[in-house]
């Protein structure tokens, strides 16, 4: 990375991104049980069909720990065979994915304040009970994360009674890479998040393939910025 940056014109940045999506929480299980289409249809709008609870902002199942366990030991091989540890980490604000931040990298990073937790990379939302986030108080005394500014106690995005608009997730995502790309040094970039978000992501880059990873899965890009300038 360091020669493609070396070599790249004054108005060109590279960045790497890990994009980790969260291991499975409670309403993934709902989806395997129920189907995509019963859950859209029905589930997704309600937060218990009387024997599991998957909202608000459902937690990571014994199998999402598992995963997030499994990917804090690829990251400790991948360190031991030259990688490097991410120089900047960001973090969606619902609970499965802080969850997976933390146990992801436990006895990796020096310090948790490394990651700060940002809602531009939350999931699609709106209409979606399992979407609403916990409060602000929460997260502070749950997680040893740093918050971005102006984040609000109570979740306002994720009350909404409509669902969010695609062309407005990818718009956040957008102008959440080009905050990054003007004002963070660093090169290697995770974000810990969800397979909407993601699948977003790689249709906001331009990669050929957009898709949503399994639960816990980490997926590393390359993405190149050109700054162009207008009169």
């Amino acid at each position: 990375m360091s020669r493609l940056q070396n070599v790249a014109s004054p108005n060109t940045k590279y960045k790497v991104f890990f994009l980790g999506r969260h291991g499975e929480a409670m309403h993934n299980l709902v989806i395997q049980k129920y189907g995509e289409e019963a859950w859209w249809n029905k589930w997704s709008k309600q937060s218990t069909d009387g024997d599991m609870t998957w909202a608000p902002d459902p937690d990571l199942t014994q199998i999402g720990i598992q995963q997030a366990r499994i990917a804090n030991t690829r990251w400790q091989h991948e360190l031991a065979d030259g990688a490097l540890v991410p120089e900047k980490l960001y973090c969606s604000p619902m609970i499965r994915a802080l969850r997976t931040c933390f146990l992801t990298f436990s006895g990796i990073l020096d310090n948790f304040n490394e990651v700060l937790v940002v809602e531009s990379a939350r999931e699609r939302c709106g209409g979606t009970p399992c979407d609403i986030r916990r409060t602000l108080s929460f997260i502070r005394a749950e997680f040893p994360f740093v918050v971005e500014p102006n984040f609000s106690e109570e979740d306002i995005i994720g009350h909404a009674k409509e669902r969010e608009a695609k062309v407005e997730v990818k718009e956040r995502i957008q102008d959440f890479l080009d905050r990054i790309f003007e004002n963070d040094a660093q090169t290697f970039i995770s974000i810990t998040t969800h397979g909407g978000w993601i699948h977003y992501f790689l249709q906001v880059v331009g990669h050929l393939s957009a898709f949503a990873p399994d639960t816990g899965a980490i997926l590393p890009v390359v993405v190149k910025a050109t700054q162009t300038y207008r009169n």
